[in-house]
């Protein structure tokens, strides 16, 4: 497999996650019958799918064509705004609970959720084409910048002079 291959096979799996889990907060086919409890994990796993589809951007910078620069910091501003809504829960759900029944004084309401909750953020026309565009990049074949294989990268000789499927036969040996 080229490693712009593995790079969309990765993406689109993490895509999958973010997706699934926009789709339930933007409340599409649940009748809004979604839960405030399972509103909370569901824009954790959209975060967490985010998260890894950075990572891997991250992983294969310089190997693989990567997402415009413009793609890649709408992703990281979307993730910022469910950050901030994904903060105000677990304070919420966990910290000013456990505040309140420590005594603490009652606090004025909230003003630190983001602009919006999840579910307007999920269901925003900017997201949703940001997915497409994502999506699009996916599916669309990108010219090979480096056009090593994996197996080329993992048999490659690094700095040491070792290839990395090399240096791991010690620690392979070791657990034997």
């Amino acid at each position: 497999m080229m490693t712009g291959q593995a790079l969309a096979v990765i993406s689109a799996e993490c895509l999958d996650q973010v997706i699934r889990n926009a789709a339930v907060l933007a409340d599409v086919d649940t009748a809004q019958a979604l839960l405030t409890d399972l509103s909370t994990a569901h824009l954790h796993q959209l975060r967490v799918g985010v998260h890894r589809l950075r990572s891997a951007w991250k992983l294969f910078t310089g190997l693989a064509v990567l997402p415009t620069l413009a793609m890649q910091e709408d992703l990281k501003r979307h993730f910022g705004n469910f950050g901030v809504n994904r903060d105000c829960d677990i304070q919420d759900a966990t910290v000013l609970p456990l505040l309140r029944e420590a005594g603490m004084p009652a606090l004025p309401p909230q003003t630190a959720r983001g602009k919006d909750d999840s579910a307007k953020l999920a269901r925003a026309k900017p997201f949703q084409l940001l997915l497409l565009e994502l999506l699009e990049w996916i599916v669309t074949p990108q010219p090979a910048q480096v056009a090593p294989t994996i197996a080329g990268l993992i048999s490659a000789p690094d700095a040491t002079g070792l290839a990395f499927s090399e240096a791991l036969l010690p620690a392979a040996r070791l657990r034997a």
